[in-house]
């Protein structure tokens, strides 16, 4: 089973194709998964390095936000 911290850790190593089959497990195992968003912007992050750098910002956003609630609570 694929979670979100597998798609995470692909994302932050820039690892777009592995990112792009890891989520599309995710989304066949849970397709009301909030991850399925990102599949879109993974397709132009292979070809666009804005569209990437949009991508590595949100993948530490969310990274830190798992973080900070595993620490929390």
């Amino acid at each position: 089973m694929v979670t979100e911290t597998m798609v995470l850790i692909a994302l932050r190593q820039k690892n777009w194709n592995s990112a792009a089959m890891l989520l599309a497990e995710m989304c066949r195992n849970d397709p009301d998964s909030s991850m399925k968003t990102v599949g879109n912007a993974l397709r132009s992050a292979a070809q666009d390095p804005v569209a990437a750098h949009l991508v590595s910002i949100w993948t530490e956003i969310r990274w830190n936000e798992i973080s900070d609630s595993e620490f929390f609570n």
